[in-house]
């Protein structure tokens, strides 16, 4: 889980590291290795690795308007409009 604020990403077992967008967040392996949620978190011998994107922040605030009414109805409008368009081109 990201927590922006404080800049770090916390795992299910709420180990807390560190984090910089558009880098990958290593998980130390010790810690995954006796962890008793590994099988719910990661499979890797090395532990669980998270990759942030770059732009991550605005991705996530994007899904979260996506499910709200105001945020599904936007791409029907698009649909309607690119349907439109398509029967133009032909």
């Amino acid at each position: 889980m990201l927590d922006w604020d404080s800049g770090t990403i916390r795992c299910p077992n709420q180990v807390t590291l560190p984090f910089t967008e558009g880098r990958k967040v290593q998980f130390p392996a010790a810690t995954c290795a006796s962890c008793p949620l590994r099988e719910r978190c990661t499979s890797r011998k090395k532990g669980r690795s998270i990759s942030i994107h770059p732009e991550e922040k605005f991705i996530t605030e994007l899904r979260q308007r996506q499910l709200t009414t105001a945020g599904r109805a936007k791409p029907r409008q698009r649909v309607a409009v690119e349907h439109s368009l398509s029967h133009i081109l032909i």
